[in-house]
């Protein structure tokens, strides 16, 4: 992929973390003022999955293509 690959790719993790802190798909047994060790797993891991998906869309930005023969 392109660097704009890992743009597009990058706004999606943007967006999966903005959705485990604004609680969009309603966990459950969560406020916005507790702290992240109070929330559910399924927040936690959804907040996780979100910053690996912006750190492989940044990496895809700033990683230098492979030199041709």
């Amino acid at each position: 992929m392109n660097k704009m690959g890992g743009v597009v790719i990058m706004l999606v993790g943007v967006v999966v973390i903005a959705l485990a802190i604004f609680d969009v798909m309603g966990g459950g047994g969560a406020t916005p003022d507790m702290k992240i060790g109070g929330w559910p797993p399924v927040r936690q891991a959804v907040l996780s999955l979100g910053g690996v998906i912006t750190l492989a869309g940044c990496y895809m930005v700033i990683k230098k293509p492979a030199k041709k023969k």
